[in-house]
């Protein structure tokens, strides 16, 4: 790590001062200034993440934490589906988080395929494997037959993989059934289609693959499902951006002085065309959106390298057609692709903290309840073995459940080559409705005896098993929980609702507190449902 040392040396009549070292790491004065920059920025253009940008009637809240590849609409119902891999997020239209699934058989149609059955949570919300009610054997079929059998369902995909016999599986209202095609099994493409986020500059290229079946000469039915349109501007969007200004924080070197100093005096030596900048100024591009009379600002940390209309490492997600609603998406990825190629990583703490799904909506239940102290999950303790989620419930039932997604982390943690779990840190909305439950996964990996877990005197044991999922619900307290918040609410500073597993040798022990800055409040009458 470098460093750099400062001597002062004072003199005065009769005294004589000790001489002073201070010996100061780079990084923490540019942590300490750029902190200083984001508190700077934060006064009249608030960064994405704080959420604090907002205007009379419409608001910028982050939905889902982590880079993300994919969002798809789903024309019937006025919902998108948010995709990072296998892991797949519902919205709603009013912009809320409402559900969340798994599964690596997601279909460009919506429908999740498998082996035994189909899933048709996209379009019902149900989770459950639906199995084929029947398989009709249509080899016989003529091609006028074949397509008018096709033409009996809403959703049809094809499937001719490796040891596949040449499959059609067809879907209406809820019921899904299989035709056996194998003596045209030829006639089927199968393949990936890849839908590519940001990818000019020093933006990270996000790719997601989605499977996509064909079947020569038969016109699929109009999809219900289909991707978003990215873009670096918002042509598609109602709100209008306007970048107002630019902060400059500090200088970011990709390479240090001296070598940037010795690579540009041997280009010139040498006449080549190679060498470096000896920085660029990085901080904050501040923006401002506008759309009737509406007005929200917001800042975001980004640099001067390619200028400021793309200083900023966020694209507009939208439809070609405009929609009844009023939510808009905006996704922010890693700017780099290799974080190493330009130091990037040195930035990490900084940028990575607005990267996610944001939606532009109009203020929900949530946020208009200005009674409530502001309040967020989070968790502490025990790794898991895979990302820890869940939601969480309200007393007033015409609230929706509000779904979580804690920090993908960048780095495995091993120990001595094996595999130790991951290191989880929450991404919750803030939120200024108290919780009456949460639902809390979690997830062990290969316990040598049964685990056993205890909250406030109270236990449930689970068997050993390689992958033991903890899957409970946490129910409050209502009148503890509420003098809780009343005793912390007259503080300033964001509410922590947090959940710390703590580690004993027979299993665990699940601690809940509220907290903040200051004060650590112990819920002693919670218990596990």
């Amino acid at each position: 790590m470098s460093k750099f040392t400062l001597n002062v040396v004072l003199s005065k009549r009769r005294t004589s001062w000790r001489l002073i070292v201070l010996s100061i790491r780079w990084t923490t004065l540019f942590g300490l200034l750029l902190n200083m920059g984001a508190a700077m920025a934060s006064d009249d253009f608030p960064q994405l993440h704080e959420h604090k940008s907002f205007s009379q009637n419409y608001e910028i809240v982050k939905l889902i934490d982590g880079p993300i590849d994919t969002v798809y609409s789903v024309n019937s119902s006025g919902d998108f589906i948010v995709q990072n891999g296998l892991h797949l997020w519902k919205v709603n239209a009013s912009g809320e988080v409402i559900d969340y699934f798994v599964s690596s058989g997601l279909y460009s149609s919506g429908l999740i395929i498998e082996e035994e059955g189909v899933i048709d949570w996209v379009f019902t919300g149900d989770k459950e494997l639906k199995s084929y009610v029947k398989t009709v054997d249509a080899k016989t079929y003529s091609e006028k037959e074949l397509f008018d059998a096709f033409d009996q369902a809403d959703i049809i995909e094809f499937n001719e993989t490796y040891g596949s016999k040449g499959e059609a599986y067809l879907y209406k209202d809820g019921q899904a059934w299989v035709l056996d095609i194998a003596n045209q099994k030829d006639k089927i493409e199968d393949f990936y289609l890849t839908q590519e986020t940001q990818k000019k500059h020093n933006l990270r290229r996000q790719q997601t693959s989605v499977r996509v079946s064909e079947f020569k000469g038969y016109q699929k039915k109009a999809k219900s499902f289909n991707f978003l349109v990215q873009s670096n501007n918002n042509s598609l969007q109602p709100w209008k951006m306007t970048p107002v200004g630019f902060k400059k924080q500090t200088t970011h070197r990709e390479f240090s002085v001296l070598g940037t100093f010795l690579e540009n005096l041997l280009s010139a030596i040498f006449g080549s065309q190679g060498g470096h900048d000896y920085g660029y100024p990085i901080g904050y591009t501040k923006f401002e959106l506008s759309h009737e009379n509406e007005s929200i600002k917001f800042s975001i940390f980004s640099d001067k390298k390619f200028g400021e209309d793309i200083a900023a490492n966020f694209a507009w997600l939208g439809q070609r057609v405009p929609s009844n609603n009023d939510t808009t998406f905006i996704a922010v990825n890693y700017r780099a692709h290799n974080l190493t190629d330009r130091n990037e990583e040195s930035l990490l703490p900084y940028y990575e903290k607005d990267i996610g799904i944001h939606a532009i909506r109009k203020k929900t239940a949530h946020s208009r309840n200005l009674s409530s102290a502001a309040w967020q999950l989070s968790y502490s303790g025990l790794r898991s073995y895979n990302f820890v989620w869940g939601h969480t419930h309200f007393a007033e039932e015409t609230l929706h459940p509000i779904y979580y997604w804690f920090h993908k982390p960048r780095v495995i943690v091993r120990e001595q080559n094996y595999w130790t779990g991951l290191d989880n840190q929450i991404s919750s909305p803030i939120l200024k409705t108290i919780p009456k439950s949460i639902t809390f996964h979690w997830t062990a990996f290969r316990p040598d005896s049964s685990f056993r877990l205890m909250l406030n005197g109270r236990d449930k044991v689970f068997p050993a098993s390689r992958d033991l999922e903890v899957a409970l619900t946490l129910t409050f307290d209502a009148v503890e929980l509420a003098q809780a918040f009343q005793k912390l609410g007259s503080s300033t500073g964001l509410i922590q609702l947090n959940l710390h597993m703590e580690e004993k040798p027979w299993g665990a022990e699940l601690l809940i507190h509220l907290q903040n800055a200051k004060q650590k409040i112990p819920l002693e009458k919670a218990f596990i449902d």
